[in-house]
């Protein structure tokens, strides 16, 4: 959080200087600083479906062993009414769009007929992940245990969990063009009309992010052996997997239409819905052998909401 307030307090910087020396040389007449937040839902299609698919393979096995456990303890096998199970379990994937906050920052040029002209940096995080987990405990009775030399009782359990998370960051330079849906209204209502605006932009986008696949597994067993002594077996496997991403830069387009009331003079606040037309690829970097992202042309394309305000020097 710190390094992204950083980052927007130098652009603001930046940009103020930048438009101070324009307005100086008669480039512009004036100008107005703008920023604010936003929230965004990005279609992310292709990775979500493959998050789905792998996660509803992984919700296909456990409903097996569900089935093989009915099946070997609550037939009519000798000895498994001595045999008590219990299996829990759960299965989370992604659902698109993704939905994902950001912020802007930016400078415009601003005409009395109300028409901007704007320039500004964007940026917002997207998080696609899945979680899928089970526990399993099996209880063997003395009873069932008679003719096995080794044990006399064992109670097991399993808890195994894994999850994959993707995480990325997404930058943009945006020019854009706001202008006055309604102009020149003479009554109240009609007054009120001018401040809708029709809003066109475009710009490039480039990000980066992090990959992460971690697998846990502990299984335990405990009981009394063939000689009556104490079984106490713990196992436990925890692995991780990481790599950075790199998100190729790409050209992107949006359209909108939004709303902007004078507070006084100099200070505006406003409102804005785009939809934005973007599409990336997503890929390992090139320091990494692994294929999993290589090629992926991914959705960027979305709904955005914003809400700002805006100082006129």
């Amino acid at each position: 959080m710190k390094k992204i307030i950083s980052i927007s307090l130098m652009i603001l910087l930046v940009l103020t200087f930048m438009s101070i020396d324009l307005k100086a040389s008669g480039v512009i007449d004036g100008y107005e600083v703008f920023g604010g937040i936003f929230y965004t839902r990005t279609n992310m299609t292709e990775l979500v479906e493959d998050y789905q698919e792998y996660f509803e393979f992984i919700e296909e096995n456990y409903e097996n062993i569900e089935e093989n456990l009915e099946f070997l303890y609550d037939g009519d096998i000798e000895g498994s009414e001595h045999v008590n199970y219990r299996f829990n379990s759960n299965v989370s994937s992604p659902t698109s769009p993704i939905g994902s906050p950001g912020f802007y920052i930016g400078i415009a040029n601003k005409t009395e007929a109300g028409h901007s002209a704007m320039i500004s940096y964007e940026r917002f995080n997207i998080n696609v992940s899945g979680n899928a987990n089970y526990d399993l405990w099996i209880e063997v009775e003395e009873e069932a245990l008679e003719d096995d030399p080794d044990y006399t009782e064992v109670e097991f359990s399993e808890d195994y969990e894994i999850s994959i998370n993707t995480d990325l960051t997404v930058n943009s330079a945006i020019g854009s063009y706001k202008f006055p849906l309604f102009t020149e209204t003479e009554t109240e209502i009609g007054h009120f009309l001018e401040y809708f605006t029709v809003n066109l932009g475009g710009g490039y986008y480039w990000g980066d992010g992090k990959y992460n696949l971690s697998v846990y597994n502990k299984t335990t067993m405990e009981g009394t052996d063939g000689d009556g002594d104490p079984i106490d077996e713990e196992e436990i496997s925890d692995e991780e997997f990481s790599a950075d991403l790199t998100l190729e830069g790409a050209v992107g387009f949006k359209v909108g239409a939004g709303f902007e009331v004078p507070v006084d003079n100099n200070l505006d606040v406003f409102g804005d819905f785009y939809y934005r037309r973007l599409e990336m690829e997503i890929a390992f970097d090139q320091d990494n052998d692994e294929e999993i992202f290589e090629g992926t042309e991914e959705d960027f394309s979305g709904l955005e909401f914003r809400t700002g305000i805006s100082y006129t020097f």
